[in-house]
């Protein structure tokens, strides 16, 4: 990465250092608190000894499937079948065990949902703007001297987080994009554990590409900053894979353009929404992919609300991302993504009044 000369106030600094969430989410004692609400009203539901006999049609169940498991392995259909009657099997001996099960199933669809509602951040809307005539944008082309990689909206201080591997890469010489990663969440991984309500099962990640340049303020303002991007290629798959148990899951993703403008003390990140999907299961195996974005160039324009001061240096950087949010119980979930883009111009200018 190629770093602007230092600005004499604030000298030197690591853009990647000093990134936070685009907007504020709910802290991890207030989700801690809706789901010990949750535990409580099934408690209610389910007595101690309906829960023991339910643990032990579930390690009933488990043992059955790990000898007809065997048996049905060489016909990937006779396999299907025997692991859907498997399933049904277990359904019914649940719902022997817990003559409340049909309805803990309901209310635990309902719990994920709220959960992972508050959990995932909310992307700040991107407003029209109207680019002022004075004064005159600068122009990057590439070569660009910027690259950033990695999650935009870090999510530290849940209980987990999504297993990421990330193989994502830029060529800012010909200002190319290309977002290649995979993200997996499975907090049922503990067997017997999960699907009583053990833990909070909130899992979330992002990855990104993006690149730009440097930028010195020639004037105190805002900055308003257009980008012009291509989409070659983008496609996301998403799936929710059952473990057993009163499995439940429902998994979000969703795809962004973005603006970045960086300083010492942390900037700014504007999305702006190619496509999102949200995958609910109540149990069976399911998966979708992302809604097509369409090849072609994409414009994005946005406007900081802060300002910035006369030959400060900042950092405006644009590119694409994929986030990924996932309440499960007893459920694994996936994400494939692989995204090629370009950013083919970058324009910053200062502007002292936004006009809407």
């Amino acid at each position: 990465m190629l770093l602007p000369p230092p600005h004499p106030q604030i000298g030197r600094f690591d853009p990647l250092s000093r990134l936070g969430p685009a907007t504020p989410r709910r802290s991890p004692a207030e989700l801690f608190a809706a789901h010990e609400g949750f535990r409580q009203h099934i408690r209610k539901l389910a007595p101690d000894d309906q829960l023991a006999a339910a643990r032990a049609a579930i390690e009933t169940a488990r043992k059955d499937w790990t000898v007809a498991a065997r048996e049905a392995a060489r016909d990937g259909k006779r396999w299907d079948l025997a692991r859907a009657g498997a399933r049904r099997s277990l359904q019914e001996r649940l719902g022997e065990a817990v003559p409340s099960f049909a309805k803990i199933r309901k209310l635990q669809r309902a719990h994920l949902d709220a959960l992972l509602d508050k959990a995932r951040p909310k992307r700040p809307e991107l407003e029209p703007v109207v680019a002022p005539e004075e004064p005159p944008p600068t122009v990057f082309r590439v070569p660009f001297g910027l690259e950033m990689l990695g999650s935009l909206s870090p999510f530290e201080g849940l209980v987990d987080t999504m297993d990421i591997v990330d193989r994502s890469f830029v060529r800012r010489e010909i200002g190319h994009l290309i977002v290649d990663a995979d993200l997996a969440a499975d907090p049922g991984a503990v067997f017997g554990f999960n699907e009583w309500f053990g833990i909070l099962p909130l899992d979330l990640g992002c990855v990104s590409a993006a690149c730009g340049s440097a930028y010195a303020l020639p004037q105190d303002g805002r900055l308003l900053v257009t980008a012009s991007l291509r989409n070659f290629y983008s496609k996301v798959t998403l799936s929710l894979h059952d473990e057993w148990g009163f499995s439940s899951g429902t998994l979000g993703v969703d795809a962004t353009m973005f603006i970045a403008v960086l300083r010492p003390n942390g900037g700014v990140i504007l999305h702006s929404l190619l496509a999102e999907r949200t995958l609910t299961s109540d149990g069976d195996d399911v998966s979708k992919t992302l809604p097509d974005i369409e090849q072609g160039a994409f414009n994005l324009v946005a406007a900081t609300d802060n300002s910035f001061e006369a030959g400060e240096t900042v950092f405006v950087l644009a590119g694409v991302s994929v986030s990924a949010s996932s309440a499960l119980n007893d459920m694994e979930a996936r994400v494939r993504a692989l995204l090629w883009w370009s950013l083919e111009q970058l324009t910053v200018q200062v502007v002292t009044d936004i006009i809407t």
